[in-house]
């Protein structure tokens, strides 16, 4: 874990984590080690945040995606609380 409450993942398909955003689809089921979680859809990929208010940990399947319209479009779909912004480096708030 970043000392900002953040984490650092490494993705296993190529993916510009200077640019873009990652939404996260839905929760992960952690049944066993974090590296066995798997998804069949090879651009989803594991993602971990920390809720700021109130320190809940969330695993969660994540897609990454340029537009930020976009990014924000699938996060209320998915109803999520926030994106990671990737050039900020900061969470925005949905």
């Amino acid at each position: 874990m970043i000392a900002d409450g953040t984490y650092k993942m490494k993705t296993l398909t190529r993916v510009d984590t200077q640019t873009g955003y990652w939404v996260a689809l839905g929760e992960a089921k952690v049944t066993g080690q974090l590296n066995e979680i798997t998804h069949e859809d090879r651009r989803v990929h594991l993602g971990i945040w920390t809720d700021p208010k109130n320190g809940r940990v969330w695993v969660d399947y994540s897609i990454h995606t340029i537009s930020l319209e976009g990014a924000l479009s699938l996060a209320r779909e998915s109803n999520q609380i926030a994106i990671w912004d990737c050039a900020n480096g900061c969470e925005v708030m949905v």
